[in-house]
């Protein structure tokens, strides 16, 4: 495993912090996206905008938390009573770790060479990047519901079956 640093990681300290006052005077932040994990929704160089997460993330949303002194922006894929678990959209397994604090912020759109698509349900960057969402969300979607024995569609419906 490759570690970071010590630039990296004061870059990381600073950018954490820099997310951390801004949402916590409710306001939004565009950042930019290093890696891949999250394919094919944003890619490394795309802007991000974030805004406050709120007390409890939503299954399917994007946020940002801390781990291991680094910024990660993955998906809720599940939400536990004392925690969520997140992946990246381009990994094929859960993160191996779980989020008991609130996340830093959430994600609410990206800007790439095609444009801003939003990434919630909202129509607030127009009815065009309303539209890019749903597109990204059809072909995420199944690949968030599906995937071999990580899903809690799949564990509920396996349950049933017994």
């Amino acid at each position: 495993m490759n570690q970071p640093s010590l630039a990296a990681l004061a870059g990381n300290a600073l950018l954490l912090h820099i997310v951390r006052e801004t949402v916590a005077r409710g306001e939004e932040v565009w950042v930019a996206v290093t890696g891949d994990s999250m394919a094919p929704t944003f890619h490394g160089g795309d802007r991000i905008l974030l805004g406050p997460s709120g007390a409890r993330p939503v299954l399917t949303s994007v946020v940002l938390f801390e781990h291991g002194g680094r910024p990660i922006l993955h998906r809720v894929v599940r939400v536990n009573p004392a925690s969520v678990v997140t992946r990246g959209d381009a990994c094929h397994l859960e993160d191996p770790w779980e989020i008991r604090d609130a996340p830093i912020a959430r994600a609410i759109a990206v800007h790439d060479a095609t444009g801003v698509a939003a990434l919630e349900w909202t129509h607030r960057f127009g009815w065009s990047a309303l539209a890019r969402y749903i597109v990204r969300l059809l072909s995420v979607g199944p690949r968030l519901l599906w995937r071999r024995g990580n899903s809690a569609l799949q564990r509920s419906a396996s349950a049933r079956h017994i």
